[in-house]
């Protein structure tokens, strides 16, 4: 699953899901949930499911790969300050917070709650995805106030079913696994908590490994190795070669940029010598390639 971010006035959030067929691999994402996340206030759900009473764009969803169909792409667009941003901002919290122990112990949490409010900071940040990784449907949400994880859950989500199956629930230090724990397991997983109050499980498992369900780890995987977040200043060299090596794509992604009505009315690719520093670790002069945009 790809997250791209445009920063323009009139921008887009694009997010792919990604069906690696040859390799029997694929990597979906169903919905994102929001609720007290910066300019969030109330629930919001951004999701995946088609409008199957539309028929004309066929091409457009998944429907064989998984239990319930899919969107291939779907894109986030308004004016600046929408909220846009703050969509894919939600989606590097949740990764960073489910792979990371220190990351929300080294955030000025008081800053991403919605703040245009009286009592801001009184209710937790909400935020919730579901997603699909190796034919199994995970739902993983937490709940956090600026000193404690109030609520972390990680379910196997059966999404034609509607139903949730757990694989551990968290309310602070006390936590109910789906594969009964012995009482040793229980009492260190309960003092790893104390420890780390602003700590996520997952985070903390995959460096103590202490959950004995699998599940755990190849839902850890997706947020680790199929989650991909392609921010605004991102820096992608290997795309340059790869518009510069097949010209119908760039092509296609000059009509594509310029029709999108962001303020870009084209782009070339051009190779031009880079002259470096005394004191910059490449050699020069150096030949580099950029991309042009007008």
């Amino acid at each position: 699953m790809i997250i791209f971010a445009s920063e323009k006035a009139l921008s887009f959030i694009q997010i792919n899901n990604i069906s690696e067929s040859s390799l029997n691999r694929n990597t979906m994402i169903l919905r994102l949930i929001l609720k007290n996340f910066l300019s969030f206030d109330d629930e919001a759900q951004f999701d995946m499911f088609p409008n199957m009473k539309r028929t004309q764009l066929a091409g457009h969803v998944y429907t064989d790969l998984c239990e319930v169909p899919l969107l291939k792409q779907a894109a986030i667009y308004g004016s600046n300050g929408a909220g846009k941003s703050n969509v894919v901002k939600a989606m590097e919290f949740l990764r960073a917070f489910a792979l990371d122990k220190d990351f929300a112990k080294n955030l000025e949490l008081g800053k991403f709650f919605y703040l245009l409010k009286k009592d801001a900071g009184k209710e937790p940040i909400s935020l919730a995805v579901e997603f699909e990784i190796q034919q199994h449907f995970f739902f993983y949400e937490v709940e956090l106030t600026e000193t404690f994880v109030a609520k972390e859950g990680l379910y196997e989500s059966f999404p034609k079913e509607g139903k949730l199956d757990l694989i551990y629930e968290r309310k602070q230090e006390e936590v109910e696994f789906a594969q009964a724990a012995d009482e040793a397991i229980a009492e260190a997983t309960r003092k790893m908590l104390e420890k780390n109050p602003l700590a996520s499980l997952m985070a903390l498992n995959r460096e103590f490994p202490i959950i004995a369900d699998t599940r755990c780890a190849l839902a850890a995987q997706w947020f680790n190795g199929q989650l991909e977040i392609i921010g605004v200043h991102t820096f992608l060299p290997t795309l340059i070669d790869l518009l510069r090596d097949n010209q119908p794509m760039m092509e296609f992604v000059r009509q594509l940029v310029s029709s999108l009505e962001v303020g870009v009315n084209d782009m070339t690719l051009q190779e031009r010598i880079l002259t470096v520093g005394q004191n910059s670790t490449l050699p020069s002069p150096k030949t580099c390639r950029v991309i042009w945009i007008r």
